[in-house]
């Protein structure tokens, strides 16, 4: 059984109309929702990102934020994914991207993509 999450589709459509959007982008936004394949394409388009004191300035009571984090991906229906630096030595610039399910469980990524694609899988159930 797949959830549909239809509230978040939905939500995200009146987002784009207030937003002003084009209405080709709000027709094909509804269109993957009437033929049910709504998904990571779709919701990868309401991601903002912000800075780790940006995000704790604008939500007072952030979930725990992992050390070395340097930027926080927000996405409708409050999902996120942090951007953490990895690398050992100063020099060294390496990222992970790490989203964390309702189940608490911790997925790690070396892509923004891989770690968006596994939170949209989740979100909307598309294992079955």
């Amino acid at each position: 059984m797949k959830k549909n999450m239809r509230h978040l589709q939905n939500e995200h459509l009146i987002k784009m109309k207030l937003e002003g959007a084009d209405k080709k982008k709000i027709q094909k936004v509804q269109q993957a929702i009437d033929r049910d394949t709504y998904g990571v394409k779709q919701y990868r388009t309401t991601r903002d990102k912000y800075t780790v004191n940006e995000f704790i300035n604008r939500w007072a009571n952030p979930p725990f934020i992992p050390r070395r984090s340097v930027a926080v991906y927000l996405y409708l229906g409050h999902n996120y994914i942090f951007e953490i630096e990895t690398g050992k030595k100063k020099d060294d610039v390496s990222l992970e991207f790490q989203w964390t399910d309702h189940d608490g469980k911790v997925w790690k990524y070396k892509t923004l993509q891989g770690a968006e694609k596994r939170m949209c899988d989740y979100i909307f159930d598309v294992s079955n």
